[in-house]
């Protein structure tokens, strides 16, 4: 971001037109307006308006006191508009922290500063920037990261926001199709149109891509009009399109409009200042060694509570400190008299703290909450495994099984359809939890989960429901719609756990488990084959360890019966209760080969049923030549060495397929480096990287490390080798033994750890 700022900052000064010769004075009170689009790879929106009071001369230079009185930023957004204001400086309870840029122009907000123009039109002197922002600095109590990253930034603005406002004419005779060049900017300014006072000028700026120094590639264009009577651009267009070397697009459109002065800006400093203070992140203005200090806030409070007691920030982030410095009782009475809606955004979890105290309000006040916390995934969380407990144990209802009841009836009558979608299969479980013993109730139920399909499934977290059910169903002894149930349900698992990049595998691949296991369970009595081939498949999906991936276990146990953190010990305990120890090991090899994330559970499951083994050798001896062999290549590196495979013999070589324009492969680039300076440290023996950038080309990759500061070493791919490696998504993760045999980790796994794990069990020594 900080790349991107001071980029732009460049761009707004090559817009500068240096004139030869002094040009008439604007001495009336006047102000000007820039308003900024980016549609580039982050949408947004700026406009800041300035005004100007003419002060006098200082020889030849021009003397303004110029205030910053209007200020908007607004960002792209996933809220259903499709933005977000940020700040609104005439509306300025709608200020959001989204990032810090929001911190200059409020600290400079109505704050008179000294400009001079020289008679050029150049902005050469701009004062009272720094101590306006001192000030701010000083009454926020900002921390000192903050505090030097605004006087950093009050090096360039406002002022290359106030420079487009100036501009002036070379000292000669200009007509229209007259060009000339700024050598100093690299801009070529031509004269387009003449009328009266006012000149139409068109200028523009082309660079080229420059890998070597990093620098993007792209253009500016500038068209604006400027009168000779005033010496002020009266108004412009300025177009700057640019593509970073990381990929990143910038196309960006300024307006500048020259207009009378308007005195309808509003503005409230003391909100402002009240905010910031509260804001724990930013300001230290509260805090005392590693806590806060109690006194100060509770003196705050008294005074700020007459004037800020109705406003939703100051009552959330006064309820936030009183849960970090008070008791819980205290902290529960301020809650329940805070408005729902005013703790929304970062302050939700006090809604959900609300949420978790449903017996100390009715179903109604319930239900406000939920309205104002839906959307977030800690309301799934709640419903799921805090609010369904209330329905596990249905023997005679009470008063607060009927209040229960009633919630979930206002949120399938809520006008609220993403609310009414995520409760649906909730409110048709806990319905069947009330009538458990009516068998029709329960068919009709199950009936009525299979019927939802796409993304209501994944809303409402049917399958999770419909596993329940299917226990319920075999208690009223309907073993068909159970196992008709079951079936459905597998299905939407199991094309839930081929697409990652849709759908929540580990999570899915936890309950595909169960769903096995619960087919194994139902099958083993009247078909020992079939039911091994269930139990097998529950082992393939069981979680890697006994919590990795199975962050729900402690749910799951409470509410699905039979339920484990793994079934791999039940896969492998049958299959060695056979006796039949080389069939057992085949199928071992197996199990662990479709899954190699799961080699140190694996590990000691050999070490559990064959005590007297020896599992390093059994890996080297009985696994590792089970894997295909590694095709041989020769690569060209980004650096023009070559790379084939025995450049890596009698190592561990791990192979990452990917490109630059994988927005996963970039993701995970990082930790790939860090694991890469690893290697470099010597910290890992007998290990070797190489990736290998497919789909892309050379000159791309080079300008993506260099701008990331990334070593790694790469090979260009060649037409064969995707194909040979068996390449099908990006990216891929190849492991080659040091004897040349290949396997691969499944995205998502911790390929790090898999072969940390495997080059201890086969070390290159």
């Amino acid at each position: 971001m900080k790349k991107r700022f001071l980029f732009l900052i460049l761009l707004l000064a090559v817009s500068y037109c240096h004139a030869q010769k002094p040009g008439s004075v604007q001495k009336k009170d006047f102000e000007f307006s820039i308003s900024t689009v980016n549609s580039g790879s982050q949408k947004s929106s700026r406009q800041s308006i300035f005004q100007f009071h003419y002060v006098g001369k200082e020889g030849s230079n021009t003397i303004y006191e110029c205030r910053l009185v209007k200020a908007v930023i607004t960002e792209n957004s996933t809220e259903p508009n499709g933005t977000v204001i940020a700040l609104e400086t005439d509306n300025i309870s709608k200020l959001q922290f989204n990032n810090t840029e929001v911190f200059m122009p409020l600290a400079l907000l109505n704050k008179p500063l000294k400009a001079t123009i020289d008679a050029s039109g150049k902005l050469i002197k701009l004062e009272g920037v720094t101590e306006a922002l001192s000030d701010a600095v000083n009454t926020w109590k900002l921390n000192q990261g903050l505090k030097d990253q605004m006087m950093g930034n009050g090096a360039n603005y406002p002022g290359n926001l106030i420079q487009l406002f100036f501009s002036a004419m070379p000292d000669q005779k200009l007509a229209i199709g007259k060009s000339w060049t700024n050598p100093d900017q690299k801009l070529t300014y031509l004269i387009t149109a003449k009328k009266n006072d006012l000149t139409t000028i068109s200028a523009t700026y082309k660079q080229a891509e420059d890998l070597t120094n990093n620098m993007p590639g792209g253009a500016t264009e500038r068209t604006y009009t400027y009168s000779a009577n005033t010496g002020l651009v009266q108004k412009a267009n300025i177009v700057h399109r640019y593509k970073m070397p990381n990929g990143y697009l910038i196309n960006e459109n300024n307006e500048v409009r020259l207009g009378t002065l308007v005195n309808k800006y509003k503005s409230d400093t003391a909100w402002v200042n009240m905010y910031m203070n509260l804001n724990v992140y930013h300001s230290t203005a509260f805090v005392k060694g590693v806590g806060f200090d109690t006194v100060k806030l509770n003196n705050y409070f008294k005074r700020h509570d007459p004037l800020y007691y109705n406003d939703p920030y100051y009552r959330a982030s006064r309820l936030q400190f009183i849960q970090w410095t008070a008791s819980p009782d205290v902290y529960n009475k301020a809650l329940f008299e805070t408005p729902n809606s005013f703790l929304t955004g970062e302050q939700s979890n006090h809604l959900l703290n609300k949420l978790f105290q449903m017996e100390k309000m009715s179903a109604k006040e319930s239900y406000d909450v939920s309205r104002n916390l839906y959307q977030l995934q800690r309301f799934d969380d709640w419903l799921q495994n805090s609010f369904a407990q209330k329905f596990i144990d249905t023997k005679e209802p009470s008063a607060d099984d009927q209040k229960y009841k009633l919630l979930i009836d206002l949120y399938q009558q809520s006008p609220i359809e993403v609310l009414r979608q995520k409760t649906l299969a909730f409110n048709l479980w806990a319905n069947a939890r009330l009538r458990k013993n009516d068998p029709e109730q329960l068919t009709e139920t199950a009936n009525s989960l299979m019927k939802m399909t796409g993304k209501s499934i994944d809303l409402a977290n049917s399958n999770w429901y419909a596993l329940m059910l299917y226990n319920m169903l075999l208690d009223v002894n309907r073993p068909d719609v159970a196992q008709t149930l079951l079936a459905k349900t597998m299905g939407n698992l199991e094309a839930r756990t081929a697409d990652s990049t849709k759908y929540d595998i580990a999570r899915n691949k936890t309950l595909l488990a169960y769903a096995y296991y619960s087919k194994y369970l139902f099958t083993k009595g009247t078909d020992s084959a079939n039911a091994a081939q269930y139990l097998a498949k529950a082992a393939l999906c069981s979680p890697a360890g006994t919590t990795v991936g199975n962050d729900h276990y402690a749910t799951d146990r409470l509410f699905l019966r039979h339920a484990k953190e793994s079934y791999r010990d039940s896969y492998m305990e049958q299959l060695f209760d056979n006796r039949d120890t080389v069939a057992a090991l085949q199928n071992f090899v197996k199990l662990l080969n479709s899954a190699p994330k799961n080699i140190s559970a694996m590990e000691r499951s050999y070490s559990k049923y064959l005590p007297k083994g020896d599992f390093k050798r059994f890996f080297a001896k009985e696994v590792v030549p089970t894997w295909p062999a590694a095709p041989d290549f020769t690569l060209t590196g980004i650096d023009g060495a070559q790379h084939t495979l025995g450049d890596y013999k009698n190592n561990w070589l791990l192979i990452d397929f990917w490109g630059t324009w994988c927005q996963p492969c970039r993701q995970e680039m990082p930790q790939l480096n860090a694991f890469h300076q690893k290697l470099s440290d010597k910290e890992h023996k007998g290990m070797k990287f190489l990736s290998v950038a497919c789909r892309d080309n050379a000159d791309k990759v080079k300008s993506y490390l260099s701008f990331n500061k990334f070593t790694i070493p790469v090979a260009m791919a060649n037409d064969t080798i995707a194909n040979q490696y068996h390449v099908t998504g990006y990216p891929t993760k190849i492991l080659v033994s040091p004897n040349g045999r290949m396997i691969e980790v499944a995205f998502g796994d911790n390929w790090e750890e898999v072969i940390e794990q495997f080059a201890k069990l086969y070390p290159t020594d």
